[in-house]
């Protein structure tokens, strides 16, 4: 179902929109620092890797949530379902990547 309040449904377009901006902010900062990182280049791809495919879950996510109502915060049927996966997916890569990229900048110390 997807919802025909004008005003909900551009207070969720705004997240949606602001969504991506972010993810490219942090990727345009992870690039910067990424060279100067004193690790094995398969260490890098494993932390722009996750980044990478975080955001574009995100970029599915919350555009569907705007559009559905539904913010996949729970698992549910229908379009809820693809929404909460790309949350998930999202999460599980955005902490992956910090998880690499806090390593390898201990490592780098």
């Amino acid at each position: 179902m997807f919802l025909n309040e004008p005003m909900r449904l551009n207070a969720k377009a705004k997240l949606s929109i602001e969504s991506p901006t972010c993810a490219a902010t942090l990727m345009l900062a992870t690039a910067a620092v990424l060279g100067a990182l004193q690790v094995p280049e398969a260490v890098r791809w494993m932390i722009v890797l996750p980044m990478v495919v975080s955001a574009y879950a995100f970029c599915v996510a919350t555009p569907l949530a705007a559009l559905t109502g539904d913010r996949g915060l729970q698992s549910s049927q229908g379009w809820g379902q693809v929404v909460y996966a790309s949350n998930m997916l999202g999460a599980a890569g955005s902490v992956l990547s910090a998880a690499v990229f806090l390593g390898a900048a201990a490592v780098s110390l």
